[in-house]
C-alpha cells in the first residue's frame, strides 16, 4: 500500500521500517486478536523488536532511532516512549489516544464498541483500560515527543491534548521540586537545567541536559541582563520545548 508519510522520509534519506505488529487487520481473525486486552504492550513488543533489527544494520544510526504513527500507531508512539525507556531516541504521536477509559465516556458508539471486543466492558475491566493507557503512565516518559492532534468536529476528542498537560504538569513538578538557585540570563541553571532566556521573566520551556531549544526559540540576549531566580514558582506553567535531530520513523 502506498503511504505518502513513509515515501517522504525516504526520499530525505532516512531507513524506513513498516512492520505488522500483532493485532493488526488484513491477517485474520486470530492475528487481529493477538493484542486484545494488552494494546501498548505486546504490539509495541514486535516495534521494540523492529528497532533492534534497525541497529544491526550497517547503513542505520543505532543512536538515532525514531517512532511515529497514526491513530493506533500514535497510541503506540506514546506506549514506545512510556513503557520502552531508550529504544527510541524521539517519538512523534499522531492522533494517538492515551486514555482509554476518558476515550471510553467521550466517544461514539462505534469506538466504545471497539474498546469492548478488545478490552471488554469497562464496567468490571477498567484495571485493563488502565493498562493500555499510556497516560496513566506518564512519570515514567523520558523520550523527546512531538504530539500532533487536530481539531475535527467528530468524532472530537482532547484525548492528546490531556496528555500533553500532563506530561507539562508532571515534567515541572519532577524537574524543579525542591530545587532553587539563581540563573544568569542566557544560561543554562547547573541545579536544575532550565535555561532563562530573558532578565525580566523566564521564558523558555525545560531543555534536559545536552539538548538546545529549537531553532529560533531563544530571543536575543542583550547586555545588561540581570540574573534571574530559578525556583519551582518561576518555572511555573512553561512549556517544554524539544529539538528531535536527526532520527530514523518506523511506522
Amino acid at each position: 500500500t502506498y503511504q505518502m508519510q513513509m515515501q517522504f522520509f525516504a526520499s530525505q534519506g532516512y531507513v524506513v521500517l513498516a512492520p505488522n505488529f500483532k493485532g493488526g487487520s488484513g491477517y485474520g481473525r486470530a492475528f487481529a486478536d493477538l493484542n486484545d486486552g494488552c494494546w501498548a504492550h505486546c504490539d509495541l513488543d514486535d516495534l521494540v523488536a523492529g528497532a533492534e533489527y534497525l541497529r544491526t544494520l550497517p547503513f542505520v544510526d543505532p543512536a538515532n532511532i525514531g517512532i511515529t504513527g497514526t491513530s493506533h500507531g500514535g497510541l503506540l508512539s506514546m506506549a514506545a516512549a512510556t513503557f520502552a525507556p531508550g529504544i527510541f531516541q524521539a517519538s512523534i504521536p499522531h492522533g494517538g489516544t492515551a486514555d482509554r477509559i476518558h476515550y471510553y465516556h467521550t466517544q461514539e458508539l462505534r469506538h466504545i464498541k471497539q474498546a469492548e471486543d478488545e478490552f471488554g466492558p469497562l464496567d468490571g475491566n477498567e484495571e485493563t483500560y488502565r493498562y493500555v493507557s499510556p497516560f496513566y503512565s506518564a512519570a515514567q516518559v523520558n523520550t523527546p515527543m512531538f504530539v500532533i492532534w487536530g481539531e475535527g468536529k467528530w468524532p472530537a476528542s482532547d484525548n492528546s491534548a490531556r496528555y500533553v498537560a500532563e506530561l507539562d504538569r508532571l515534567y515541572v513538578r519532577r524537574s524543579t521540586l525542591g530545587r532553587t538557585t539563581t540563573c544568569r540570563a542566557g544560561r543554562m541553571c547547573a541545579r536544575c537545567s532550565w535555561t532563562c532566556w530573558s532578565s525580566s521573566t523566564i521564558t523558555s520551556g525545560r531543555v534536559p541536559k545536552g539538548q538546545t531549544s529549537g531553532a529560533g526559540s531563544r530571543p536575543e540576549i542583550g547586555e545588561g541582563m540581570e540574573s534571574r531566580p530559578c525556583s519551582p514558582e518561576g518555572h511555573e506553567g512553561l512549556r517544554h520545548r524539544i529539538q528531535l535531530g536527526t532520527v530514523h520513523p518506523s511506522s
